[in-house]
């Protein structure tokens, strides 16, 4: 294999891999640790702050790169070879995420739906009848209950009448008797 087939399948794979975006990065600026105070004190911005300085200096060197078409063939490999477990990993939580997909969209599941839209419709109905049926009852209910109250205080009325009637009865016969006593 030539230097300029090679050169062009790696060009591919940094492609893939996403390698060639670190080119278009603009450099991080040097002062650090006045980004570092800005942050933590006036933003605070404290989980940013939380990354240890020699990655954001790994960072810093790797965003400085002049320029990824200019590195080395070695240079270049280590860096896909960097990249590779990166994308295995990428690949297996993809798979994961594939398989919970399938479980969830699971097209037998789904294709019972039609069968059980009418045994739905049908519990809906039955619901919206003993909705109607509880509303009636309480209704009727609470119109008992107003009869109720209102036939306990025409008894109550008519007692303290009675009572009224009797407690005048009597005195009236108290006084009588008075008279014919004395």
């Amino acid at each position: 294999m030539d230097y300029e087939a090679m050169e062009k399948q790696i060009a591919q794979l940094e492609e893939l891999v996403g390698v060639d975006e670190f080119s278009k990065t603009k450099p991080i600026p040097v002062e650090i640790e006045q980004i570092t105070k800005k942050l933590r004190d006036d933003l605070n911005a404290n989980i940013l702050m939380s990354i240890p300085y020699q990655k954001l200096d790994n960072l810093h060197k790797l965003a400085a790169q002049s320029n990824q078409a200019a590195a080395s063939i070695s240079e270049r490999i280590e860096s896909i070879n960097f990249s590779e477990q990166l994308i295995l990993q990428r690949i297996e939580l993809i798979k994961t995420f594939e398989e919970c997909l399938q479980s969830a969209l699971d097209t037998e599941c789904f294709s019972k739906i039609s069968d059980l839209l009418p045994l739905l419709d049908d519990e809906i109905r039955i619901c919206e009848e003993l909705y109607q049926k509880w509303k009636s009852e309480c209704t009727e209910f609470e119109n008992f209950r107003d009869e109720y109250a209102l036939i306990l205080k025409s008894i109550t009325n008519r007692v303290f009448q009675l009572q009224a009637k009797i407690d005048g009865l009597v005195q009236k016969a108290e006084i009588k008797s008075k008279q014919e006593n004395a």
